[in-house]
Order: structure tokens, then C-alpha cells, then sequence
């Protein structure tokens, strides 16, 4: 058999993943999400080495499958008689059952009856949890050996099938349900031929009906979420009503490559990589550290946490890992697939559909290593598979082994007897002939490939952004250390900004400011002036025209309203009493209050940020500054909760300059968010922003900076300039040297003429 016609079959893996990749890929490209756009380089370099890397692999596959099995010309008879094989299936159902029913014990409810399906299925696991995938095992082989499996004769096999996939769907599990009833379809088509077209016709509406009335049930029972109010506000209502059943179907294959963007950004310069965290999380039962590529993902793409298989694979090494792992998960799925066509026998057929699927799955996610499952199952399905085609005497592997336990146990008992051969006689699939040199040929290309791929990956990975350096560190004044306030008027981009602090003592406050440019210049404000109730004040400064010099802002909270304070700094005098209907924050909240520009009008605006809710979305508003602070702008929630000022650094300002708007004689500099992640688990301190003129919807970028994630305790990270160039600020107010001023360059600083 040629290669070429080896791989002529759809349910070839070298030819359907490949196919179904490049499908999702390019679907990709038509965005109906307001979070999906443009792809980075690494991302697409990512896209592309998947697929050529797996291609790769499986023809290293098929060479070692085609030197390992003898080509048969007809199927492989199942030799077992009906009443051992009934045995069997109903011992290994009994079994697999008995721990369904220790889990329930476990989880102390059946999760399909229980109040929250969710938290009663999670609450299931352990290392015992494997020995249900025999009931996955007694499925497949239950559904696939009776060459009618509607016919009379065939019921006892549908009803040890619906019992082994009825006790899958009590525990609440979708895909557990799904995989064997796919497989075994898989199967059916290796072992004995393609179904008709009118069955894979009505099978793919039917799961294609499924998705969408699925989907569609669970979004309609919470539609003003964040994406639930997308989808029914802007995606569905301008879709011509035919197209509406196929948006879950969609949504099902593209989210994953957003969700694998999301990573790729996250990794490493964000993050650093795992190095074996992300791809063991299957062993987690047994190894501890393990970590799920779902936890980054809904950080960085919520809801969509699915990656794709090249998501923990990249969250691990980048290129290093994604080429050979995916080379390997190839090498099983083509050299399965061979072993199936060339001995066109029931347990070859058997695991190479169930390797089919997990390759396909990998649109989807990385079953190859989220899921131990596989370890276990594929070996099962060949052991019982090959003592279904002969009981006496089994073929392959298995019949080798139990060929030298029968003659351990005969030279025991009669050690003058002969051992009995056990190579399977005429049904064993040991190699043959020396496969045609194609198949040599193409392993060996696929070996080529795979170093060429890893060498251009690791190249292409060499010039991912290195951490934001730091560009300057200087001393500040030696009040920095006692200060109330710390802050910059970073709300217009490409100027020197000037560092500002605030002292409370009592009601006497004293504002300070120097240029971080000039500090041998000495203090360019300082002012001092009375303020009851000035330690629960918060503090801020901007422009306020008609103030020709900067203004101080203090914020107060006067019950339900909250009073804005606007301080002329060069007169040290009050120029306006500003008052907003702004009810307190909620108990154990933090609220931000800044003025910053939002409506690009004279006036900054006011935006108020409550956080660190562990119950609630971050939620943001914005005052119109041309109102006095009473009419609203915006009101919304970021995708995320939390956001604790001991974890988070915040500021408000102008990071990207970025404009919005059509009027572009008049742009619209919208303030960004900057958020300074201090986490001490990771070797760096982060920034993140998310930029106004996208409202905030997610991050826009994110890099790590030169700095130990375990930040100085009462450091504060602020926007600023140098250089004309939009830099990080980070005060350090208590130092050995005292307080210091490190900048940090998040843009090239200006050119010279």
C-alpha cells in the first residue's frame, strides 16, 4: 500500500488535522467578538508550526507502523465466542460502576441530581477515578463489534453501552458522554467501512443542532453577563436568521485560537514559562505544583479558557515544547491510523479512532495532556481488542506476553513439556517485508522537518520583548517618605511630568512637586494649607482651565455624595466646590478616584474605580469634568474581580496616546489603565494596560518589567515622562539610601534635532 493511498481516507489523521486546523484558522479571521483582532507574528508562527509539525510526526508515525505490522488485504474475524465476550464486557462494567459509585460517596450526591452540577462533579477525582475509564473501554468495544449493532442480536451490546455512557452522564460530565459514542463511530467506519452518507449526513445536523440548542439554553439564563450582552446586542441581532444555528459552532472553534493568542501574549512575557507545570496537570492526583493553562486564560481571555493543544504547550517552553509535542501526538495518531489500515484488525481499529479523536479534539483543547485518560485506554482496547479476535491465542503484543505467562505457568507444573508458541500465528501483525521507500522517504522528511521547525521556532522566540528595563534611578527628597499621596498628572503624553506628594499632619496638608528631570533644581511647589477631614481625602492633580498652573483635586465622600475639591497650586488658594451623586463603595471595597481626560472636551473628567470585590466585577465611572463631575459618561465592569491594592498597583493616564473619534482636527485622547501586578510567586513585576479608547475591554498589552515580582512594601508605580517619552514611574519612599525614583521606558525616548 502507498502512502499516497494510505492517506486518501478522511479519517487519515496526516490529512484531517491539518484540513480542520487551516478551517479554524482562517475562521478565525472573520471576527465577530469586539476582543478578537489582529494576530502578533508569534501567534501566527504558532498557527503554522501546529500543523506542520503534526503532518511531521505522523509520517514518522506511519514509516514505524508500516515496519512494524504485515499488511493484511481483508478485516481481521473476531474469533471470541459471544458468550466470553458478553462475559468480559459485563465484569469490566461491574467494575467500572462499582467506582462511578465511589465517587458519588465521595462528592456525597449523584452531580446530575444535585442542587449545582458543577461543584458536585468537580468535587468528584483521585488516583481511583482511572479505573472508570473501563467503562469508557467496555463502550467502545460493545459498540463496535456487532456488524449490525441495531440488529436483534446485537441489543445486549446497546444495553451494557447505555449503561457504561448512562453512568458517565450521572456524574455531569458532557465530554465522557460524547467520546465513546464518537469512537466507536470512528471505529465502525475502520473496522467495517464507511457508513452511509445519509447516516454521517444526519449525524453532523444533529450535532450541529445539538451545539446550538445547547449553547443557546445556557447564555439565555444569564444574558447581561459582559458576552451573553455582546451576542444578543451586536453579534446576532444583524445575521440573517440562517446563519444564527451556526454562531455556537463557530464561537466553538475560534474562541479557542483567541483564548491561544491570549496565552501566547501571556508567555513569557508575562509570565515565565512553566517548564512542565501546564502539561502535567493530568498527574496532578499524583504530582503536586501542577498547574491548569485554564487559570491563565481566564485572566487574560475570560470566559474563553480552551487553547487549543498548542496552549500548554507553549505556556511550558514556547516553540521548544509546541514542535516535538505536537510531532509526538502525530506520531501516535498516524502510526495508529497505519497500524488500522495495513492489519485491518478490530483493536488497531479500535485505538486508532480513539486516538483520531483526541488529535481532532486538539481544535479544542490538549487531551494529551489534560487527561491522563488516554494512557490507559488506547493499551486496553488493544489487549481486549486482540483477545477478542482470538481468545487462545491473541495477537501482537498481547498474545507474546501471555504466550510467556502460559509458559512460566506449564514449566511449573510439567517443566518437561515444550512451551507453547504464542506469536499469534497466522492473526500476528509483526512485521513483514521492509515497508516501500516511500514510507522511509517520508520519515525521514518528517524528522528533517521537525529539526527545521524547532531551529526557525526557537528563532522566532529569541525576539520576544525582554522586560521593561529600568532607565534611570534617582533621589528624591527625603519628605517622599512620610507622604500621604503620592502622584503625576500623566493624563497627556510627552511631557516632562511632574512628581507630586502630598503630607497630612492633622488638618495641615503640604503639596510638593519636582521635575524628575531637574532635581538639582530643587522643589518647583511647595505649598501648605488647611483641610478638615483631610487624612480620609484622596488627592490627585491635572489641568483645569482656566488655571493657567496645574490643580490639585481632593476627593471626599459627603454621605451619598462625594465633593471634589479643585485647588489653584499657583495661588494656594480653592478655585471650585464640585459635588457628585456618588454613593460610598460597598464594605471591603477600594475605591480610585482620579481626573483624568475621558470626553476629550477643556476639562478632565473624574473616574472612579471600585475594586478589590471578590463578589463583583471591577466597575468603572466616569463624570463629565464640563458638567462639575454630575453627569455620567460611563458605566462599566472590566472582565475580571478583585484586583486588591496589596496585589495591584493602579494609575490612570495616558499610556498609548491612542485616538478616538472621527473628528481628527480635534483627537480624543482617552486615559488609559496601567496595572502594576506585584506578585512574589513570579520573577517579575508586571504592567498591564488596558486602553480607554477600546473601553476597556481587556488588556491590550502586557510585559514584564526589570524588577523581582516581590515589589517593595509602600512602593508606588505612577505614569510619567522622560525624555518626551511616556515612561513607568515606581517610588520607593523607604530605602537604606532613602527615597528613591526608579523610571522605567515603556516607549524610545524622543529624538534630538
Amino acid at each position: 500500500m502507498t502512502l499516497r493511498r494510505l492517506n486518501a481516507s478522511l479519517l487519515s489523521p496526516l490529512l484531517a488535522f491539518p484540513l480542520a486546523w487551516a478551517f479554524g484558522a482562517l475562521l478565525s479571521q472573520v471576527p465577530l467578538l469586539n476582543a478578537q483582532g489582529s494576530w502578533p507574528t508569534e501567534m501566527i508562527a504558532v498557527v503554522v508550526a501546529v500543523p506542520l509539525a503534526f503532518v511531521a510526526g505522523a509520517l514518522i508515525g506511519e514509516g514505524i507502523a508500516a515496519a512494524g505490522t504485515r499488511l493484511r488485504g481483508a478485516r481481521v474475524e473476531t474469533l471470541i465466542s459471544e458468550r466470553t465476550f458478553r462475559r468480559l464486557l459485563m465484569a469490566i462494567v461491574a467494575i467500572g460502576l462499582l467506582e462511578v459509585a465511589h465517587q458519588f460517596a465521595k462528592a456525597g450526591t449523584i452531580p446530575l441530581l444535585s442542587g449545582s452540577i458543577d461543584d458536585a462533579r468537580f468535587s468528584q477525582g483521585g488516583p481511583t477515578v482511572v479505573i472508570t475509564d473501563l467503562l469508557t473501554v467496555a463502550a467502545i468495544i460493545a459498540l463496535t463489534k456487532p456488524r449490525d449493532l441495531f440488529a436483534r442480536e446485537a441489543r445486549f451490546e446497546l444495553a451494557i453501552a447505555t449503561i457504561a455512557i448512562g453512568s458517565f452522564g450521572l456524574q455531569g460530565g458532557r465530554g465522557s458522554v460524547v467520546l465513546p459514542i464518537v469512537v466507536a463511530i470512528l471505529a465502525r467506519w475502520l473496522y467495517w467501512g464507511r457508513p452511509s452518507p445519509y447516516v454521517l449526513t444526519g449525524g453532523a445536523v444533529l450535532a450541529v443542532l445539538a451545539i446550538s440548542a445547547g449553547f443557546f439554553l445556557r447564555v439565555y439564563q444569564h444574558p447581561m453577563t459582559p458576552f451573553e450582552a455582546e451576542l444578543f446586542g451586536e453579534i446576532l441581532p444583524p445575521l440573517p436568521f440562517f446563519l444564527k444555528p451556526l454562531v455556537p459552532v463557530y464561537l466553538a472553534i475560534t474562541t479557542n485560537f483567541l483564548a491561544l493568542k491570549g496565552v501566547i501574549g501571556h508567555f513569557p512575557t508575562v509570565a515565565p514559562y512553566g517548564h512542565g507545570v501546564y502539561d502535567a496537570v493530568a498527574l496532578d492526583n499524583f504530582i503536586s505544583g501542577t498547574k491548569h493553562i485554564g487559570d491563565i486564560s481566564a485572566l487574560t481571555t475570560p470566559p474563553w479558557v480552551t487553547s487549543t493543544v498548542a496552549g500548554p504547550l507553549w505556556a511550558d517552553g514556547g516553540f521548544a515544547w509546541i514542535v516535538p509535542g505536537i510531532a509526538l501526538t502525530g506520531i501516535a495518531a498516524g502510526g495508529a491510523y497505519a497500524a488500522a489500515i495495513r492489519t485491518c484488525s478490530f483493536r488497531w481499529a479500535m485505538a486508532a479512532a480513539y486516538l483520531f479523536f483526541l488529535a481532532m479534539f486538539g481544535l479544542y483543547t490538549n487531551l494529551w495532556t489534560q487527561q491522563i485518560d488516554w494512557l490507559i485506554v488506547v493499551p486496553l482496547l488493544i489487549v481486549f481488542g486482540a483477545i477478542a479476535e482470538n481468545p487462545d491465542d491473541p495477537p501482537g503484543l498481547t498474545g507474546r506476553i501471555l504466550g510467556k505467562i502460559r509458559a512460566m505457568q506449564a514449566s511449573r507444573t510439567t517443566p518437561e513439556a515444550p512451551a507453547r508458541r504464542a506469536l499469534g500465528s497466522d492473526t500476528d501483525d509483526g512485521g513483514g517485508a521492509r515497508p516501500p521507500r516511500s514510507y522511509r522517504a517520508a520519515a525521514i522528511a518528517g524528522v528533517a522537518a521537525i529539526a527545521v521547525l524547532l531551529v526557525a521556532g526557537l528563532a522566532i522566540q529569541a525576539t520576544l520583548p525582554d522586560p521593561y528595563p529600568v532607565s534611570s534611578v534617582k533621589r528624591l527628597p527625603a519628605s517622599v517618605a512620610s507622604a500621604e499621596a503620592i502622584m503625576t498628572d500623566g493624563d497627556h503624553p510627552g511631557e516632562n511630568s511632574l512628581l507630586w506628594w502630598v503630607d497630612v499632619d492633622g488638618e495641615e496638608v503640604t503639596v510638593r512637586a519636582i521635575d524628575p528631570s531637574r532635581l538639582d533644581d530643587g522643589l518647583a511647589i511647595e505649598e501648605s494649607f488647611r483641610l478638615a477631614g483631610a487624612a480620609s481625602a484622596s488627592f490627585d492633580v491635572g489641568r483645569w482651565p482656566p488655571l493657567r498652573s496645574t490643580a490639585l483635586f481632593i476627593s471626599r465622600q459627603r454621605g451619598n455624595n462625594t465633593e471634589t475639591i479643585v485647588r489653584d497650586t499657583e495661588r494656594n488658594e480653592v478655585h471650585a466646590r464640585l459635588t457628585s451623586t456618588v454613593a460610598p463603595p460597598l464594605p471591603g471595597a477600594s475605591r480610585d478616584l482620579t481626573v483624568a481626560t475621558w470626553a476629550g472636551l477643556e476639562r478632565p473628567d473624574l473616574i472612579i474605580i471600585d475594586r478589590n470585590d471578590e463578589d463583583a466585577r471591577v466597575r468603572i465611572r466616569v463624570l463629565s469634568g464640563m458638567s462639575g463631575f454630575k453627569r455620567q459618561l460611563l458605566a462599566t465592569t472590566l472582565p475580571f474581580r478583585g484586583l486588591a491594592p496589596s496585589e495591584w498597583s493602579l494609575d490612570v493616564g495616558s499610556v498609548a496616546a491612542g485616538e478616538s473619534g472621527d473628528e481628527l482636527k480635534n483627537p480624543i485622547y482617552r486615559a488609559d489603565i496601567a496595572l502594576v501586578q506585584k506578585d512574589p510567586d513570579r520573577a517579575h513585576a508586571n504592567l498591564k494596560v488596558m486602553l480607554g479608547e477600546e473601553g476597556y475591554e481587556g488588556f491590550a498589552f502586557q510585559r514584564d518589567l526589570d524588577i523581582p515580582g516581590t515589589v517593595a512594601p509602600g512602593s508606588v508605580f505612577m505614569l510619567g515622562t522622560e525624555k518626551g517619552a511616556t515612561s513607568l514611574y515606581q517610588v520607593l519612599p523607604h530605602t537604606p539610601r532613602g527615597p528613591l525614583l526608579r523610571v522605567f521606558s515603556i516607549e524610545p525616548p524622543t529624538g534630538l534635532l
